[in-house]
């Protein structure tokens, strides 16, 4: 029959030593790559961990006295937006809540809010 009797159904091919071995050493070659990126995930959870939390530095930054997203973004390395941002997620966590108070600046469009620390 040579050859026809190899092309069946998807499947009903049989599998040689050497595919069966080549299976093996991608599988374990497959499970070690999997295991070398669980380590660095579990490294990098670690080094994360070790930072410390923006939010948190905002927060004690507001009960310190910076009441304005301008003096936040300067106390930290950051810009006036981010620190806006980071206000917005503290207020919406019920940490801080704008006084009402409004500090118009010449060189800016839109002036500054107050906030405080709750």
């Amino acid at each position: 029959r040579g050859l026809r009797g190899r092309r069946g159904a998807a499947g009903s091919r049989h599998r040689t030593h050497v595919e069966v071995v080549m299976d093996a050493a991608r599988e374990k070659a497959v499970r070690a790559r999997i295991a070398e990126l669980e380590g660095e995930i579990d490294r990098l959870r670690a080094e994360l961990a070790k930072r410390p939390k923006v939010y948190r530095r905002v927060l004690d930054l507001v009960r310190d006295g910076c009441n304005t997203s301008r003096d936040i973004a300067e106390e930290l390395p950051t810009t006036v937006r981010l620190a806006s941002a980071h206000l917005r997620t503290l207020r919406q966590r019920g940490l801080v809540r704008r006084t009402g108070r409004v500090i118009r600046v010449d060189d800016s469009i839109s002036p500054l809010v107050v906030w405080e620390a709750v």
